[in-house]
């Protein structure tokens, strides 16, 4: 009877034993199972960030391909409208080719602006704000290239020397006879095809000179009618 007891008590022992092992077998299984789970996690959050990051630097790509397209059509555009005022400012220098080889017309172009400046002299007669016939003739050779130019604005300015209004003149001062020839000079190129609302006129009388008046061929150079043309700025009326 005895020995039957020990028996028993040895096989609860053992199955026991056994029981524990595949507990411990069980639960290191399951730790392993987590501990994949748990680096499973923490790389899709890693991808999650990544994926983040790529989408935020694709949307920067996109802005930045969109903004160097704008910055191209822009060059384009400019590009375009230089060559056309290329074009356009070799027609009036062509116009005015023979008088500035005399010295009767000088050409500058500054940027986007171009300015002609013509002799008051040949323009008109001392004192006078009515054209010449050689004023008329000199802003002919020239009407037809200020009639096709597009987006320009034309300010025709006049300018005078320092010597005082003489009492018999219709002007009371160099101002005035300096308006005058400006507005002659516009009404002119007017009826001669150039679009009204593009043209305009100033005076400046003897302020403005480009020479001191100090000599009779000093004087002569500021006495001039410049025409300034430039992008379009004339209020839309």
């Amino acid at each position: 009877m005895r020995k039957t007891i020990v028996a028993a008590l040895a096989l609860v022992a053992i199955a026991c034993g056994v029981s524990e092992q595949k507990y411990l077998a069980k639960e290191q299984e399951a730790d392993k199972y987590m501990k994949a789970y748990q680096d499973e996690s923490a790389r899709a959050t890693d991808l999650e960030t990544e994926l983040a990051a790529s989408k935020q630097k694709v949307a920067e790509l996109q802005q930045a391909v969109a903004e160097h397209g704008q910055e191209i059509e822009t060059l384009e555009a400019r590009e375009q409208r230089l060559r056309a005022q290329k074009k356009e400012y070799e027609a009036l220098t062509n116009a005015l080719a023979g008088q500035v080889a005399s010295g009767q017309a000088q050409i500058a172009t500054m940027a986007d602006q171009m300015t002609v400046r013509l002799p008051g002299d040949v323009l008109f007669a001392s004192g006078s704000a009515a054209l010449s016939k050689k004023g008329k003739a000199q802003l002919d050779s020239i009407a037809p290239a200020l009639a096709a130019l597009t987006g320009k604005t034309i300010v025709i300015t006049g300018f005078t020397d320092n010597t005082p209004i003489g009492r018999k003149s219709a002007f009371k001062t160099n101002l005035d006879l300096s308006a005058a020839r400006s507005i002659a000079a516009v009404k002119y190129l007017r009826a001669k095809g150039v679009k009204p609302s593009s043209i305009g006129a100033a005076g400046f009388g003897e302020y403005g000179p480009v020479a001191p008046n100090d000599t009779p061929q000093n004087k002569a150079k500021n006495r001039r009618i410049e025409l300034v043309i430039a992008p379009e700025r004339l209020p839309k009326v």
